[in-house]
């Protein structure tokens, strides 16, 4: 009878041990241990800057990383987690017409962006899902040149002919103008800037499994300008050949991701 009294709280332990293994992440005093993510996400993002949203308007991209999420505070409410990424983002270009929108003269160029970001995160827990703020810091290595729209300063000159005068006048016109930049074709994915870059973003985590969560961002994802060289411009519906240099805009796109976190 003793053997088995012993065997049965043996099995009984044994039975707590394994579910509280499983399990381990549902007690609220359960949490209070430090976490291990990798990171998975894939979305797209979209220029709003007006520079640019007519030639390189949408990306696709992806990203893989690492986080270390510290011990949560504050009642086992807010967690911190460090960590850095990787990705690759792809920046499909749109064709360019005449004027008057009958002719195709050809296409803007593609570019790629190898985005390589710190990341710090502010995380509420709510049991099993979880809300946070979070922001990237680092640099997208750019792959190809990327085009340009901006401002053509154009002069007039105006003659007014008076009794024994003539007056000139000039007049500086302000045109829209894309610059085509310097083409690389001997290596098209020859690395061509280093972009300072930014994220800010919140964010929606909830747990699928113990270890499994399923996550969402959305946000504005910056990119700090640089100097362009370019090999012609678009003025007006006329392509004229024309080197130089130009420092062009910052950009700003507003982007959403989806994604998947394992916790070890």
């Amino acid at each position: 009878m003793k053997r088995i009294i012993l065997i049965s709280l043996l099995a009984f332990v044994g039975l707590n041990v394994a579910q509280a293994q499983r399990d381990w992440r549902q007690g609220m005093w359960n949490k209070n241990i430090p976490e291990h993510f990798l990171t998975f996400d894939v979305g797209g993002s979209y220029a709003i800057t007006a520079n640019y949203k007519d030639m390189n308007p949408f990306a696709v991209n992806a990203q893989v990383g690492y986080q270390y999420k510290i011990r949560p505070f504050v009642k086992n409410r807010l967690g911190v987690a460090l960590g850095a990424s990787i990705g690759y983002a792809y920046h499909p270009s749109n064709d360019y017409y005449s004027i008057d929108g009958s002719i195709k003269l050809g296409e803007y160029k593609s570019y790629h962006y190898i985005p390589v970001m710190l990341n710090a995160n502010l995380y509420y827990n709510m049991r099993t899902a979880y809300i946070y703020l979070g922001i990237d810091a680092g640099v997208n290595l750019q792959l190809c040149e990327k085009d340009y729209q901006g401002e053509y300063i154009t002069t007039r000159i105006d003659t007014t002919v008076m009794v024994d005068t003539f007056i000139v006048t000039q007049t500086s016109i302000p045109n829209n103008v894309t610059y085509f930049a310097s083409a690389k074709e001997g290596n098209p994915l020859a690395l061509s800037h280093i972009v300072p870059s930014a994220k800010v973003y919140l964010g929606f985590m909830k747990e699928l499994t113990t270890n499994l969560r399923l996550r969402f961002r959305a946000g504005i994802e910056y990119n700090m300008g640089y100097e362009l060289e370019y090999q012609g411009i678009l003025l007006n519906g006329s392509y004229v050949e024309m080197n130089g240099k130009i420092k062009i805009a910052d950009d700003i796109s507003p982007f959403l991701t989806v994604g998947l976190v394992y916790s070890l």
